[in-house]
């Protein structure tokens, strides 16, 4: 009786700790965002889920033109790509992404249907710079249902130079980014988006939990218009495939 007794006080403190692990839970822009301390740092996380009424290739594709969101007013910042080009969706703090599709060490593993790194030049209040791996990958769900994984992961400095030869080394006030967009094709013209974001921080304001409703403000709303040039851009392609027609 004793060691129930024990046991069922040991599971209640683990279920307690669990809870007090998330120090932060809110809703912001369409977005659920969480915060909780690590041994590591802060971490941040903001998911959000839609059917949208596109075909997932067109989806797709809508996801992969990063070289197509940015900031137009940091035109003059770019080092990378061409300045006199206009992005065709806002992102507030982006200067410029470019493509290393060349890359050693390639992911040929079943199920990816391509991999690549991203090259980021951000702005905000200083000049940021890091590469990140994409990784797609196509499968069938237990329903059968085709799906497409559209996954991130920020590199390191060493972990870039496996895959080529970097043209600047890393400076975020981020250790650790991943992304995922989970595709499900739920009919022809239905796709179901899941995206997934986050991030971890050992800087010394950011992991602050001061900081916590300024970067819940910041990462939402960066996701809602993500997933917002998302849904024109599947827009644009499935009105240009009808004009074809």
């Amino acid at each position: 009786m004793i060691k129930f007794i024990l046991i069922l006080s040991l599971i209640n403190l683990l279920h307690q700790s669990l809870l007090a692990s998330v120090e932060k839970i809110d809703h912001m822009n369409g977005v659920n965002v969480k915060s909780f301390k690590e041994k590591e740092g802060r971490v941040y996380v903001g998911t959000i889920k839609k059917i949208l009424p596109y075909d997932i290739n067109m989806v797709l594709k809508s996801i992969t033109n990063f070289s197509e969101k940015c900031n137009n007013k940091f035109k003059n910042k770019r080092k990378y790509t061409p300045t006199e080009s206009d992005c065709k969706y806002h992102n507030e703090n982006l200067i410029e992404t470019f493509f290393v599709r060349d890359i050693k060490n390639k992911n040929i593993s079943k199920n990816i249907i391509d991999s690549y790194l991203l090259g980021r030049h951000i702005f905000n209040r200083g000049t940021f710079g890091y590469y990140e791996l994409i990784t797609i990958k196509e499968d069938l769900n237990r329903k059968k249902q085709k799906t497409i994984t559209v996954s991130s992961t920020m590199l390191n400095d060493n972990e870039v130079k496996k895959f080529t030869s970097p043209q600047f080394n890393r400076e975020t006030a981020f250790d650790k980014t991943d992304w995922r967009f989970k595709l499900t094709q739920v009919s022809e013209n239905e796709t179901h988006v899941a995206y997934k974001y986050s991030t971890q921080t050992n800087h010394w304001i950011l992991n602050k939990e001061v900081s916590v409703p300024q970067v819940f403000l910041s990462m939402s709303k960066s996701i809602s218009d993500l997933l917002s040039s998302v849904e024109k851009e599947s827009l644009f392609q499935k009105q240009a495939s009808q004009t074809k027609k």
